[in-house]
């Protein structure tokens, strides 16, 4: 067995942000509506992308450099993935899968996937545009819209992903611990695994 960054965990107990943000603590609260503000009177729209077509026709290649510098930059390396399977989610889920976007002047800036599987709502993949970040705090407002979404969707769970801990900490999430199993074939795999395997993930 071997340890993999755990999964930030978030179970609602509130109809939407604004309920659940005025539950915080007063200094968690003010960091969250001090992010918030950066986006009024700005010319920046969030929304909630799910009809299939307009979501690929939205989700450039130029959109998807986005993630691959956010995957790029990560405290946790994970696979990037290619355009096309972002592609193939939306045509083989319809109805599951959502784009959360902020835009200016109609280009995508920000934005995260999303899987609603009735049950559980999950924050998977995003990108932002880092030259507009700490202007708009992008990656914290994504953040606060997809909770946002979730909480008005239902859902008995959030997934908000492997990354970004403190902060999801101090949004009120908690952590569940994650492994993946190997076995060596052989007796000198099988103790490369068993004493190895703390190198095994990064």
């Amino acid at each position: 067995r071997v340890e993999v960054p755990p999964m930030h965990l978030l179970d609602p107990a509130f109809p939407d942000f604004s309920a659940y943000c005025a539950a915080l603590r007063t200094r968690y609260r003010q960091q969250v509506n001090k992010s918030i503000r950066k986006l009024k009177g700005a010319a920046v729209v969030t929304s909630v992308l799910t009809d299939p077509d307009e979501i690929l026709r939205r989700y450039t290649r130029e959109t998807h450099e986005m993630y691959r510098e956010m995957t790029l930059k990560s405290d946790l390396r994970v696979e990037v993935l290619p355009y096309e399977y972002y592609r193939e989610l939306v045509q083989n889920m319809p109805g599951q899968i959502e784009l959360i976007s902020l835009t200016e002047n109609e280009r995508i800036i920000a934005f995260g996937w999303c899987l609603d599987d009735k049950d559980t709502y999950h924050m998977m993949y995003a990108g932002i545009d880092y030259a507009l970040n700490k202007q708009y705090d992008l990656y914290f407002n994504l953040m606060y819209a997809g909770f946002d979404r979730a909480l008005r969707k239902g859902v008995k769970r959030i997934h908000v992903g492997q990354t970004a801990t403190m902060f999801k900490a101090r949004m009120g999430c908690f952590s569940e611990p994650r492994y993946i199993y190997a076995k060596g074939i052989g007796p000198l795999m099988s103790r490369l695994f068993r004493y190895g395997s703390g190198l095994l993930v990064i």
